[in-house]
């Protein structure tokens, strides 16, 4: 049976389309986990009472808002004790379109050496949303930063981002299929220990595709399996909070997963926190955030490669 996790942040209306949306499209056994990251509008109970006897969704309450690996591993752990193999992961604002979760179980099956499969994601528009990646670099990590274009060759940025590549077709990327929608194997989560909780948002595929590739594992895109993202189309100016995330979490992959010197790691640190002392010198909001920044480099230099 395949488990469904879908996590949500203050987004019942998303939640009640995006199951409903699984229902219309899936003929094969499924069991659906919703999990609510601590929302404070109420949406644990309004989506308890919508699910209230629903055979084939359970609504979990996680307790805290950890972010994004914590919600989704508070939900993985429930099905694989319920037995679900494989197990997917979706955003709350992802459509299902017809056979696309039996296509991905399939895909899966059929690739014994892949641990992790994506499907094509398409915008409201019909665009394609192109977020499949390959292995990040310190220097690519740093120029799709605004402002650091100049520290990375364009071709370099845009084939981690897979940016020319043929999305109607398959193939399997060095990095990970995009994060809103992918289907993983529950002996592959037991084995890696889950998803790295450390990250709040952000860099959560590279961390992954950094694990499986220590593992031996590869990853799959499948077009076969099709998803509309209808939160994909980004809404513009980039705020504090999302920009300290941002360089979080990039630092911390970099200094955990990768072969990133001590010297580049430094580097990339200093420009991350020079960058934020001079948005600080025009928006105060910056301040607290470059504080908090430099107090996470402080611990990352004290912490070792991780160990696979």
């Amino acid at each position: 049976m395949t488990g469904i996790v879908i996590l949500n942040y203050k987004t019942p209306r998303d939640v009640l389309d995006c199951v409903g949306s699984v229902r219309k499209t899936t003929d094969g056994p499924y069991r659906i986990y919703v999990v609510d990251n601590d929302s404070p509008d109420g949406s644990f109970d309004a989506l308890s009472e919508a699910f209230d006897g629903a055979d084939d969704v359970t609504v979990l309450e996680s307790g805290k808002n950890g972010g994004f690996s914590f919600g989704n591993n508070f939900g993985f752990r429930r099905a694989v004790a319920d037995g679900c193999d494989p197990i997917l992961s979706t955003n709350a604002d992802v459509l299902f379109q017809p056979g696309a979760v039996d296509r991905l179980t399939a895909c899966l099956l059929a690739e014994p050496d892949c641990a992790v499969a994506g499907p094509l994601v398409l915008l409201p528009d019909g665009e394609i949303q192109r977020y499949t990646r390959g292995i990040l670099t310190a220097r690519v990590f740093l120029a799709r930063r605004r402002g650091l274009s100049f520290l990375a060759p364009r071709k370099a940025v845009r084939a981690y981002e897979y940016a020319d590549s043929d999305y109607r077709e398959k193939f399997y990327p060095a990095g990970m299929v995009s994060g809103c929608c992918f289907m993983i194997r529950a002996d592959v989560l037991e084995k890696i220990g889950y998803l790295d909780e450390y990250p709040f948002l952000y860099c959560e595929e590279d961390i992954l595709g950094a694990t499986l590739r220590k593992n031996g594992k590869k990853v799959v895109y499948d077009p076969a399996a099709t998803v509309v993202h209808a939160g994909g189309k980004s809404t513009g100016g980039v705020s504090p909070f999302v920009r300290y995330h941002t360089f979080r979490s990039g630092l911390y992959y970099l200094k955990r997963y990768t072969d990133t010197s001590r010297a580049s790691f430094a580097l990339s640190a200093r420009i991350a926190l020079l960058l934020f002392a001079f948005e600080s010198i025009r928006h105060k909001e910056y301040r607290s955030f470059g504080k908090r920044l430099r107090e996470d480099v402080r611990e990352m230099k004290k912490m070792r490669k991780a160990i696979l």
